[in-house]
């Protein structure tokens, strides 16, 4: 029976947005009378081999690559402060509610033809697929030149002196088979046929779109050919046997390419291998003013266009990384003030679709991070390895965007995926990716069939390494200060430990401080003021959150900080923190189960986070037409239906139901699932005014 492992997990990403309100009066230069400068003193421990990269080898086609240990000039080991800023800030991010704002604002791609939950997804929009030629033109916009397509088959390109040998043969580039075809058809790939009449039934688009008559018809095209990813054998007709024909251009009716759209498509084709086509061919074409054959999604529904280098192109998501965001709450995405974690760490304003670079409503941190330096100058070195480093990536879309249903999706539903879900239902992203404790050590050995080209060795400190440094913090309040204090100590939370560094998940860099008080500075700003203890920071803390945290279950049971403790824990069993094995095909056979990422393991003593549905009368209905977005306020709560599902909704109201939404003065009985603190409205039914 297929599982679904990983080594990773996710903390739920909140409802809602913590800015204090005394965020405007944060300063450098003028000081709060209830604040505090100084510096913390702690020793970082190594619960397990460290390893922060320094030093790096790169392989060669007869030995891995190598990872040591970051040292100072002098050679001593050290932490950066700068992975010392970025574990500690991503932890508070959690602890006090802050945006999520760390992120690149993307379009993950979609290709998958597997099993009835996904299948749907890709091939239904990909029948609309057009074709066209990318160019630039002489003011410099990007744009596609619209066409027609056919597909042309290899037999009859064969039948022409094409030679089979080089162009149907299994893994053939693109540049391989051009040059193939070019001994035959000159440079231009010019090819003459008769182009298909078009029609019905359920006959394959290969068919109703074949060329005819090839080398001999009226009707001049250009060949486009893709990668051969099957050996076409002319015996038994298998493997990829067709090829296509542009023809017909619509030279007056170019489709323009906008940034977001050309963005999208160099983020998919860019980080490929240097032999795939637009690395390897297409893209130094391109730059020197040729046109490259491409097909195409035309702009639609608020959809950007959508291209690629084949017919069934990794089609980008209709969702970004943002939008997934925004469906938790728009506040994480707009900007409107500094959250708790900007006034520590600092941050660039402005709203995170817009690239967060406003300088104006910039703020630098009060926070500065030192390298922790090694108290043994020469501590043990171990080697470990070979093995190969990977990690799915976020276009797996079971482990990183919630899904409809906690355990497996019913075969008849589908998944949601960075493209939607047949019901058209938006997109969330699962929350801050942390990686499960494990007990052991466990590096994997590479896969068989792996070359020394993709290995690499790992040469951590070993465990009990110690490290001394501190971090010097300025104009701090009480319970700023109690903030850091609590994500480094994780609120004293018994066998708790950071992650940091390389080989989270084989069980590498599981960290946590001993902060050395005695050796501490903490100077009140206000002359003669009586110096406070670090339990009555972490205690003042502890008691502002719990009164600033909505929800029954308060802040300490929050779902976010019961997962991240939770996370941050020893418990779980060590044969479910792998990742899926590509080789046994498990990532496919994953998808082709339905299954979904399980729930993240809670603190001890926190309370479950099982889901309640009840209905609730009376609620008020807001409709924020330009975003698609109906906002439900329940119990002093909101909860958002945004795109096709708060169109619909709208769209069946009558008229004066209608005229009440707009002067939003509609309210509507819905019932709601309740999870923890937070809510999802499930369905919603307009209300009738009162006569």
């Amino acid at each position: 029976m297929t599982q679904f492992t990983s080594p990773y997990n996710f903390v739920p990403l909140a409802e809602w947005v913590y800015c204090p309100e005394w965020a405007e009066l944060v300063s450098h230069d003028v000081p709060f009378a209830d604040a505090f400068s100084g510096e913390l003193r702690y020793t970082l421990v190594a619960d397990s081999p460290l390893l922060v990269g320094g030093r790096q080898e790169p392989a060669s086609a007869t030995r891995p690559g190598e990872v040591h240990a970051f040292r100072m000039p002098d050679g001593r080991p050290a932490v950066p402060g700068a992975s010392l800023q970025g574990m500690l800030r991503a932890v508070t991010e959690i602890l006090t509610f802050s945006r999520m704002r760390q992120v690149d604002d993307l379009r993950f791609a979609l290709r998958d033809l597997s099993g009835t939950r996904v299948k749907d997804l890709y091939s239904q929009p990909m029948k609309r697929v057009e074709a066209g030629f990318l160019k630039r033109q002489q003011d410099g916009r990007i744009v596609i030149e619209p066409c027609e397509y056919a597909y042309v088959a290899h037999a009859d390109l064969h039948g022409l002196g094409i030679k089979a040998s080089d162009f149907s043969k299994r893994g053939a580039s693109v540049r391989d088979k051009e040059t193939a075809a070019a001994r035959t058809l000159e440079r231009t790939l010019e090819l003459r046929f008769t182009p298909p009449v078009g029609g019905a039934g359920n006959l394959p688009e290969s068919a109703l779109r074949r060329a005819t008559e090839v080398g001999s018809g009226k009707t001049v095209g250009r060949l486009v050919v893709t990668t051969q990813i099957s050996q076409w054998d002319q015996n038994n007709g298998k493997g990829k046997k067709f090829d296509f024909v542009f023809y017909a251009r619509r030279a007056g009716s170019v489709v323009p390419v906008e940034s977001e759209a050309w963005r999208d498509f160099l983020w998919i084709h860019d980080g490929e291998e240097k032999d795939r086509p637009w690395p390897g061919y297409w893209k130094e074409k391109f730059f020197k003013g040729e046109e490259v054959p491409v097909f195409y999604l035309p702009p639609a529904d608020g959809v950007p266009l959508r291209f690629g280098l084949a017919r069934m192109f990794r089609l980008a998501g209709r969702y970004s990384v943002c939008d997934a965001i925004a469906d938790a709450s728009e506040d994480h995405i707009h900007d409107d003030a500094a959250d708790f974690s900007d006034l520590l760490f600092g941050r660039l304003g402005g709203d995170l679709r817009d690239g967060g670079s406003c300088i104006a409503s910039s703020l630098k941190g009060r926070l500065s991070f030192p390298p922790a330096l090694a108290s043994d100058p020469e501590p043990k070195v171990l080697e470990l390895g070979p093995t190969v480093l990977s990690s799915p990536k976020p276009s797996f879309f079971p482990a990183y965007l919630e899904q409809a249903h906690k355990d497996a999706i019913p075969e008849r539903e589908s998944y949601r995926t960075w493209d939607g879900d047949k019901g058209g239902m938006p997109v969330r992203i699962r929350g801050w990716k942390r990686y499960l404790l494990r007990p052991d050590l466990a590096v994997p050995p590479p896969p068989e069939k792996s070359k020394p080209t993709v290995q690499v060795k790992l040469f951590p400190l070993e465990t009990g390494a110690r490290f001394d440094g501190r971090i010097v913090f300025h104009n701090l309040r009480a319970v700023e200060l109690g903030a850091v204090l609590w994500a480094m100590t994780l609120g004293g939370t018994e066998g708790a430990r950071h992650s940091l560094g390389m080989g989270k998940p084989f069980g590498l860099g599981q960290v946590h401080f001993e902060i050395n008080e005695a050796a501490s500075r903490i100077v009140p700003n206000r002359p003669g003021a009586a110096p406070e203890s670090i339990p009555s920071f972490l205690k003042g803390f502890l008691a502002h959150m719990e009164q600033v945290c909505p929800g029954r279950e308060g802040w300490r049971n929050s779902q976010q900080v019961a997962s991240l403790l939770g996370m941050a824990t020893i418990g779980r069993d060590v044969g479910m923190l792998r990742y899926p094995s590509l080789e046994n095909s498990e990532f496919q056979n994953i998808k082709n189960s339905g299954l979904v990422l399980p729930r993240p393991p809670l603190a001890k003593g926190a309370v479950s986070l099982q889901s309640e549905e009840d209905e609730v009368a009376g609620c008020k209905v807001l409709h924020n037409s330009g975003r698609q977005e109906l906002e439900f306020l329940v119990d002093g709560k909101r909860a958002f239906w945004r795109g096709p599902e708060a169109k619909a909704w709208v769209d069946a109201l009558d008229a004066p139901l209608r005229s009440r939404l707009k002067k939003e003065k509609l309210t509507a009985r819905v019932r709601v699932e309740r999870t923890g603190n937070e809510i999802r409205v499930v369905s919603a039914e307009a209300e009738m005014p009162r006569v």
